[in-house]
């Protein structure tokens, strides 16, 4: 069952947005840099990354590619903590093990 949404204002966001906003606030805030520069470092407005950190936009994968690129750190980061919080379970199998399970439909 995925995990129930919570109303920020008018808008409904998603637990792990939220979260991951949250992780891109404090790493942003560590490497002490302004929502500004790192908007210009990614090629973006400012109010996006208000946005994202607030969690009112989720962010794409290949945009948190670029911001943990300019923030030199491991896109794992962001979601540091997010199983605690939230139940979330994380996987530590073979990732092609698995693509190939789903293509062929095999268990083996």
């Amino acid at each position: 069952m995925p995990p129930h949404r919570e109303i920020l204002g008018e808008i409904m966001t998603h637990p792990v947005d939220v979260h991951v906003g949250r992780r891109l606030r404090a790493i942003r805030n560590d490497c002490r840099m302004t929502q500004s520069e790192l908007a210009a470092e990614v090629g973006i407005k400012f109010q996006q990354i208000q946005k994202y950190e607030s969690g009112a936009n989720r962010i794409s994968a290949s945009r948190l590619w670029d911001i943990s690129s300019v923030l030199d750190v491991d896109i794992a980061v962001f979601f540091h903590g997010l199983e605690k919080q939230h139940g979330v379970q994380t996987y530590s199998g073979n990732v092609t093990q698995i693509s190939y399970e789903k293509s062929t439909g095999s268990n083996a």
